[in-house]
């Protein structure tokens, strides 16, 4: 059985904002964005404003201890018009449960704009279709990141393909393209980036009181003894 769903970016956006509560209710498998907006509207006229967006990580990241394991991949560049295509299928004997969340990245103009955000939940051998267009220009890729209750890629089966607007195929991979890690190794990995940074600006701190203090031993050496 095929659930087929046709998405264009302007077709999951209302008025309403973007619903974390949508989000983190949605159980059975219903069509997360149909009635509700995605993050980071890329109709809105203001694309520097991310506020939705970062709504959706929020929301992700409040889901992630409903799910095991995060699978990531990006296609190659993207342009007005292409059409992406993701088909999920459940090749395992229990049902999986999957949120996904595909983003559309240009990282030249720092624009980030969710094109589908989905939770299907897929009996064994069910199968399901996800689609957006790209109507807002030349991008890096289409960033796809699922959320499921494995990780092994002979339970789930994942084909992404990308065509531009003639129907001519740009890019198609499957669930080997992904990288796929734990929660609790990507949790880990935030927490340690986390420590990163503030070692990093501690270092930077640091740095800059060295150079004002050797500033002031500089002029203290200059200054004639009365």
């Amino acid at each position: 059985m095929t659930d087929a769903r046709q998405h264009t970016r302007r077709a999951l956006l209302t008025t309403g904002g973007f619903s974390l509560a949508l989000l983190a209710a949605g159980r059975t498998g219903v069509a997360l964005a149909q009635d509700d907006a995605t993050p980071d509207d890329a109709d809105m006229p203001e694309m520097g404003d991310m506020s939705e967006m970062d709504e959706a990580k929020a929301a992700l990241r409040e889901r992630h201890d409903d799910f095991t394991h995060v699978w990531r991949a990006t296609s190659p560049s993207t342009r007005s018009g292409d059409t992406y295509t993701l088909t999920i299928s459940n090749v395992s004997a229990v049902d999986q449960q999957l949120l996904i969340l595909t983003t559309l990245m240009d990282h030249r103009a720092h624009y980030n704009a969710a094109v589908l955000v989905e939770e299907v939940t897929l009996a064994p051998g069910e199968s399901t279709e996800l689609a957006a267009t790209n109507d807002y220009g030349v991008a890096n890729h289409f960033q796809t990141t699922v959320l499921a209750n494995t990780g092994l890629v002979t339970d789930v089966e994942l084909l992404v393909v990308v065509e531009d607007g003639a129907a001519f195929e740009t890019a198609r991979f499957t669930q080997n393209a992904f990288m796929i890690m734990s929660v609790d190794d990507l949790r880990g990995s935030a927490v340690e980036s986390a420590e990163e940074r503030r070692g990093r600006r501690r270092e930077r701190i640091e740095q800059r009181l060295q150079k004002r203090r050797d500033r002031r031993d500089a002029d203290d050496a200059a200054t004639p003894t009365p």
